[in-house]
Parts: C-alpha cells; structure tokens; sequence
C-alpha cells in the first residue's frame, strides 16, 4: 500500500511551508480549543467511526508539515493507522523518542502520532479513555 494525500486535504491546495506561530513545548498550552460541542456530536457513533475521525484529523496535521521534514515516520503510522481501524493486528505498538522530536515542526508531528498510538491502543475496551480530562479543556 503506497500511502498517498488524501483527496481531502489534496483538495484544499498546498499549506504555505512558513509557519506563523510561536511553538510552547509545553503541551497542556496546545488544549486552547473546547471540544465539547465535537464530542458531543459524535458521542453515539461506533468506536471504528471515532477512530476514523481521529485518523483524518492525524492526516491534516502530517499533511501540513510535509513540506518542513524529511520524516517518513507519521506517514507510516497514518497507512497502519487506517489498516488498524480494520483490524488491530496491521498494527505494532510503537515508542518514539521525544528528544527526536523538538521545535516548532516536529514537536507538533510527534504529539500528534502519540496522540494516534493512544487512540489506535485504547479501542472499545477501554471507552474511558476517550473521554478529555476537563483540565485540558479550559
């Protein structure tokens, strides 16, 4: 399987590779946005369904900085991502090294793909775990 753009986000046309904000690397600063009112919209789809939803929203934030890094990794997890979403055994559980992982480019890349392994590892059994501590939505 030869991962490709997706034709949503091909859509929309090339992000500019100039990034205009300022990067905190502390990541509890990223929660700015409340997610109430998506939660709440998807609270009665099936488990596979949320997963696809965090998936596509994965592709957007890769997508963006594909331009600024070299990195084939978060491409990697989006294809065993969407296979997963099949069935668990197209996906190992991964570790990646933060340190690895520093500045405004690929601080972003690597919370997003430990966000995508904890949602690909906590799947129904674990429903508990989608829900978002209220500290990370104030």
């Amino acid at each position: 399987m030869a991962y490709m753009i997706p034709y949503y986000i091909a859509d929309q046309g090339q992000p500019s590779p100039v990034l205009r904000y300022i990067w905190d690397e502390d990541p509890v600063s990223h929660f700015q946005h409340d997610p109430s009112e998506l939660l709440e919209k998807i609270e009665n789809t099936t488990i596979r369904a949320k997963i696809a939803l965090c998936i596509g929203i994965y592709e957007w934030i890769i997508w963006r900085y594909h331009r600024l890094t070299n990195d084939v990794t978060p491409f990697q997890i989006a294809e065993a991502a969407w296979c997963s979403n099949i069935h668990d055994i197209y996906i190992e559980y991964y570790e990646l090294d933060p340190k690895e992982y520093l500045g405004p480019v690929l601080d972003p890349l690597y919370m997003s793909m430990m966000w995508m392994g904890t949602v690909l590892f906590n799947t129904a059994e674990n429903k508990d775990e989608w829900e978002i501590p209220n500290h990370m939505c104030s």
